[in-house]
């Protein structure tokens, strides 16, 4: 926890951090869990929620698998992790291109009608 997203083990420099990976395909694979009532909303219980980080933190990613039926359990993980990061997803540095980003829609449309015209 409290890690920047560099810091986490990924297989290659540009690669998604192999724990996200793991987190959402957990929800892949069990994607009935989704529809669960108050997932990423609901607290899970502080014990089962320390032991899947401590076995995260050593490798043991099998035990994802015991979790099949407490997807608040790894709802919440994830929600940790995101909360404790050093920095956003959408780093400080990066910041100013992820909020031009927000305005590539507006001008492909504005451009789009002007050429239809």
């Amino acid at each position: 926890m409290g890690k920047h997203i560099y810091e986490f083990k990924r297989k290659g420099p540009d690669d998604v951090p192999e724990v996200f990976i793991l987190l959402i395909s957990y929800f892949e694979v069990y994607a009935h869990h989704l529809k669960t009532e108050g997932l990423f909303r609901k607290a899970a219980q502080t014990t089962k929620l320390d032991e899947l980080q401590m076995h995260i933190s050593m490798g043991n990613y099998y035990y994802l698998t015991k979790l099949k039926e407490d997807p608040h359990v790894v709802s919440n993980y994830l929600k940790k992790i995101l909360k404790y990061m050093g920095e956003p997803l959408c780093t400080f540095k990066l910041y100013s291109s992820f909020r031009d980003l927000s305005g590539i829609p507006y001008l492909w449309l504005k451009s789009y009608r002007s050429q239809t015209r």
